[in-house]
């Protein structure tokens, strides 16, 4: 008849439309407490007397367990005593480049490896953002004057370069694998939705965009310093140095990623553990 309807145990319903006007008591239905789980494991900060600028990634140098190198995401590595004690003063400056560095977006240094015969080749490896279209990604060699104490900016060589199309899903993770060849993450060129065609580059053989890859930076391939191992997939193909190529890139090792930001190498086993954000 146009007014309001009643039913027994429920608030009334008006012509304004469907629906409760007021939230039904039901002291029965508590959600449980949340389950403490005891696993015996704490976060204790190791370094009480130190603070980073966006730390974004803490390593150290082969068969060097004295000191500590950390990475900041504007550009530079700095390197302490490993001592609980360590204090600010004894921080030291290992290599600047951040008026080269872009840390916009997700873009930043993102990188670091050292060679893997350190100490005895003390060589420093980095991977940072620059000024592109918006971003590029840039793979580096550095080297020292002073037995590794510092590494000079000055000393730059360039392994590979690659084009960022949007400022997120950079990847940039570096590592030297049990093999001893480098391994570089790139993702898959950002942006949202993966709207690079139907197959993405993720799966776009020839892009780097997307893939996990593997060099030998141990010898050159005429004026790029680097060689491809020849259990890479497509190892007989011409180098994708500059980003792309016209056929599949030799350089890749992996593929059918979307932005493999952290991964690592068991110690023990040698098997590559890689996160990746996905994409559904």
């Amino acid at each position: 008849d146009g007014g309001a309807a009643v039913d027994a145990g429920n608030p009334p319903l008006t012509d304004a439309g469907p629906g409760l006007l007021s939230r039904p008591a039901n002291p029965t239905c508590l959600a449980p407490q949340r389950p403490m789980l005891s696993s015996g494991v704490q976060v204790t900060r190791a370094f009480t007397g130190l603070t980073f600028s966006l730390p974004m990634l803490l390593l150290q140098a082969p068969a060097t367990p004295d000191h500590v190198f950390v990475m900041e995401r504007a550009g530079v590595v700095k390197s302490f005593p490993n001592r609980p004690d360590a204090g600010t003063p004894e921080v030291r400056t290992v290599i600047d480049i951040d008026a080269r560095v872009n840390d916009s977006g997700e873009g930043g240094l993102l990188g670091m490896a050292f060679h893997p015969q350190w100490p005895t080749r003390k060589e420093l490896f980095l991977s940072d953002s620059r000024d592109g279209s918006p971003l590029v990604s840039v793979i580096s060699r550095f080297r020292t004057t002073d037995d590794g104490l510092t590494f000079d900016p000055a000393s730059e060589e360039r392994l590979l370069e690659l084009d960022q199309p949007y400022t997120n899903h950079n990847g940039g993770n570096i590592a030297f694998g049990p093999d001893g060849f480098l391994y570089i993450g790139f993702g898959d060129g950002g942006s949202g939705g993966d709207p690079w065609g139907a197959i993405g580059n993720g799966q776009n053989l020839q892009t780097l965009l997307g893939k996990l890859l593997r060099i030998d930076i141990g010898g050159s391939t005429g004026a790029v310093p680097y060689r491809i191992p020849a259990g890479n997939p497509y190892a007989g193909n011409a180098l994708c140095n500059t980003g792309t190529g016209a056929q599949s890139c030799p350089e890749i090792y992996a593929y059918g990623l979307r932005n493999p930001w952290r991964w690592t190498f068991d110690r023990v086993s040698g098997e590559l553990w890689l996160a990746d954000v996905g994409q559904n």
